[in-house]
């Protein structure tokens, strides 16, 4: 199995601080704030899946030698 480069797993990390972040303003009492920093949760949610799919994929993935 081949480890993952540390610039997937740094984009992943960002990713999930992202989400943390606009799920933490989320409760700001402001309505529009809120509803956008919301939507800006969903779409890191979408990203982080697209990431760990390539993450997953490329950790999967046998290496160039062992396909001969």
């Amino acid at each position: 199995m081949k480890l993952p480069e540390r610039a997937e797993l740094r984009r992943v990390a960002a990713t999930l601080l992202w989400i943390a972040f606009c799920f933490a303003l989320s409760e700001a009492s402001d309505a529009v704030a809120s509803a956008l920093f919301f939507v800006g949760a969903i779409a890191g949610t979408f990203v982080l899946v697209r990431q760990l799919r390539r993450f997953l994929g490329s950790a999967s993935a046998p290496e160039a030698s062992d396909r001969r």
